[in-house]
């Protein structure tokens, strides 16, 4: 199915314009005026929508702040198409909750090379939502504890904050946050048979995803550091391993909910029981305060 882009615009020659740039690849709505372009967006639920800012009634910036502030339509991206070319327009549009502006006269290469980089973003955040609702649901459907649950969701969050430090690219430092709740329940660390010596030759091969970040955690979780064998284990593991002895270190211990968040840290910090590799363990410099801070954030909201 096609996506739906609605054009908002008072001319009747500019909504051409757009017809002639977009029909080929869209289903197309259009709207002359702010009020009807509200409601067409609340019934009709188009995947964009390009909005000129000057028109009667109803203006494209109050257009705009009445679609974000209404649940049904905030998540529809906006993109400013106008002939204003002043710097203070630009920043009125993105300000109200556009991703993007446009000026008229428009180039029909660029309107179509944005709108399919903004709808393919926006599916992209959709389906990583709808993943992690799907994790959160199979560890509920599969008995596990709200303890657990919240251990998981702090071994995600941390091991995320760890991942984008150490300079995973983004779509990495994404996987391993979904990858985490799954690998930390009980069933699937059972059916991986986790505890087994690594077998190279049987590793699951999948392509690039959370699954694949998921299975490797399943498997070399619980591996030690050796120099010898670091090109066989990805980062992400020693990434884990650091955020659940500074969660175990800090968000367990008897004084993690007092003001001793930071002499936790240090102890953790200072233990000689941690064996990773040093530009790992070099994150206890370079993102303590980082750390130190989400545990706070975690103490005030617990």
């Amino acid at each position: 199915m096609a996506y739906k882009v609605l054009a908002v615009d008072d001319e009747p020659s500019n909504l051409h314009v757009i017809r002639s740039i977009l029909n080929d690849e869209y289903t197309l709505l259009f709207a002359k005026e702010g009020e009807r372009a509200l409601l067409m967006a609340r019934e009709q639920q188009p995947d964009i929508i390009l909005l000129d800012v000057i028109m009667p009634g109803m203006n494209g910036y109050e257009l705009c702040q009445a679609l974000k502030q209404d649940p049904d339509t905030r998540d529809i991206p906006v993109v400013f198409v106008s002939s204003l070319d002043e710097n203070q327009s630009e920043i009125d549009g993105l300000r109200c909750g556009a991703v993007e502006f446009l000026h008229k006269p428009v180039s029909p290469e660029l309107v179509r090379s944005r709108i399919q980089n903004i709808l393919e973003r926006n599916r992209y955040s959709d389906t990583m939502r709808n993943i992690q609702l799907l994790v959160d649901h199979i560890g509920r459907e599969n008995g596990c504890s709200q303890s657990d649950h919240e251990q998981s969701i702090r071994l995600a969050e941390l091991t995320q904050l760890l991942a984008a430090e150490y300079g995973l690219p983004s779509e990495r430092v994404e996987d391993i946050r979904l990858a985490i709740p799954l690998a930390c329940l009980n069933s699937l660390r059972e059916i991986s048979g986790v505890g087994d010596a690594p077998d190279t030759d049987s590793t699951v091969t999948l392509s690039e995803g959370f699954l694949k970040r998921t299975c490797e955690l399943l498997r070399y979780r619980d591996e030690k550091w050796d120099p010898g064998r670091h090109d066989m284990i990805p980062d992400e593991v020693w990434l884990y391993q650091l955020a659940t002895a500074l969660d175990s270190g800090i968000w367990n211990q008897p004084d993690s909910l007092s003001n001793n968040i930071e002499q936790s840290f240090d102890r953790v910090a200072s233990s000689r029981k941690l064996v990773l590799p040093d530009k790992v363990l070099s994150l206890f410099d370079d993102s303590r305060s980082k750390i130190i801070n989400y545990f706070q954030m975690l103490n005030q909201h617990h």
